[in-house]
């Protein structure tokens, strides 16, 4: 028996011992039900709800922005597209933080991680937005600490990932589990064991669960190598009904190359494809320091990629589904040649359509490159985004047209101060 595979052994023990003080045992022979005697614990282990205070009993709104901290956080700002703002409180117990948040598709639900002032971690919880309290589904594990969560695109269940604590991270121990998004039984999809022929050893990113209330596809994500470069991209469909009873086995398949690097895959809203970023080097016209990106697009439907090239002495630095899921915003820099390599770096949108390609050109509009923090792409052709501190106030610009200046500016200082730097959750 191998290290990692012993290591495999007793690190699947510890999750099912922790989970069986904590939450309904782990099962392999089907779908995971909710335990029968009780619902899934709240936060706080006592028997009374949690006490939350959401300002005036308002929960998030699903047709806004979410805006929260990249770390640790304890509260959500709410943008509209008029730039009104409402902070929200995440349900926590007073000393908790909350951190790793993801939205579900459609902005009814939100999963996050749960640490006390400490930084060691209680657990998984997910929060149905229009209920005051949330609910710790999947309890911190001894041993072991949640890295990456994705909500189904159903609204399901719960995917995560749990890996080793206080171990090097190319050498832990990790596992991918699914359960009930209000709790239930837990299920093993893959481990650090399952996929190490595949060379998955550092524990991988999700970055997606498409599907809808007709039908549930794969958990997508992105696997590193212990040499910082990409395994790939799998994925991974979790057990399905067999026409002769029972359930399938957990199926698990690479569906993107190894590759040098990839980067900011995103899922399109219908499902059927996803974007994600390839490092490039081809471009002889540029210094070598400069990285440049080419971004490549996967259809589900089809199992087959496209990619996207930029003009000459561009780059792209991020590609954003619109809603409408048949066009990309592409985040396109000018990158100075080898003799104007001191000379400001321009920035700019371009809105493509993947299946016609020919002859575009970005429109150099937008943000400088250097305060550019994240965007997300919204509306017919709409751009929010959100920029490095001008004079420490972090802002949040809505831009409903890509080609027009017709923008709302937004302050991000009740969100940016004290918690940290502002990410977009959730756009409407």
């Amino acid at each position: 028996m191998t290290s990692h595979t012993a290591r495999w052994t007793v690190g699947l023990v510890l999750v099912l011992a922790a989970l069986a003080c904590n939450a309904p045992a782990l099962r392999n022979d089907g779908p995971p039900t909710p335990q029968d005697a009780t619902p899934s614990a709240l936060l706080s282990p006592s028997p009374d709800p949690i006490e939350t205070l959401p300002v005036s009993g308002a929960a998030l709104n699903g047709a806004e922005f979410w805006v929260a901290a990249e770390g640790a956080t304890e509260a959500i700002l709410s943008v509209a597209l008029d730039g009104s703002t409402q902070r929200l409180p995440v349900p926590l117990n007073p000393g908790q933080q909350a951190s790793r948040l993801v939205a579900s598709q459609d902005g009814s639900w939100l999963a996050f991680i749960v640490s006390d002032a400490d930084g060691s971690q209680r657990g998984a919880a997910t929060w149905n937005v229009n209920e005051l309290n949330a609910r710790l589904i999947a309890p911190a594990q001894e041993g072991f600490r949640v890295v990456s969560l994705m909500i189904a695109g159903d609204n399901s269940a719960l995917a995560l990932v749990s890996v080793e604590d206080g171990v090097p991270i190319d050498e832990a121990d990790w596992f991918l589990l699914s359960l009930p998004i209000d709790g239930g039984g837990v299920q093993v999809l893959a481990s650090r064991d399952s996929l190490a022929e595949e060379g998955v050893e550092v524990p991988p990113t999700l970055f997606a669960w498409p599907g809808d209330e007709r039908q549930l596809g794969p958990i997508l994500l992105n696997a590193e190598s212990p040499d910082g470069s990409s395994a790939g991209i799998f994925a991974v469909l979790p057990p399905q009904p067999l026409d002769e009873g029972g359930f399938s086995e957990p199926f698990v398949r690479r569906i993107a190359a190894p590759d040098e690097r990839i980067s900011a895959p995103r899922l399109s809203p219908n499902g059927a494809q996803f974007v994600y970023l390839s490092l490039n080097d081809s471009d002889p016209t540029l210094p070598d320091d400069l990285p440049t990106n080419i971004a490549r697009v996967y259809d589900l439907r089809l199992d087959e990629a496209i990619t996207l090239q930029p003009p000459q002495g561009t780059a792209i630095f991020g590609a954003r589904w619109l809603p409408t899921g048949d066009r990309l915003v592409l985040d396109i820099v000018r990158l100075p040649s080898a003799e104007q390599i001191d000379e400001t770096i321009e920035q700019g949108w371009v809105v493509v359509d993947p299946a016609n390609l020919e002859g575009w050109q970005p429109s150099f509009i937008g943000p400088q490159r250097d305060r550019l923090f994240d965007y997300e792409a919204f509306g017919p052709q709409g751009v929010a985004y959100t920029v490095f501190p001008d004079n420490e106030s972090w802002l949040m610009v809505i831009l409903p047209d890509v080609f027009t200046d017709d923008i709302v500016t937004v302050s991000l200082a009740a969100i940016a101060a004290p918690d940290g730097t502002p990410i977009i959750v959730h756009v409407p």
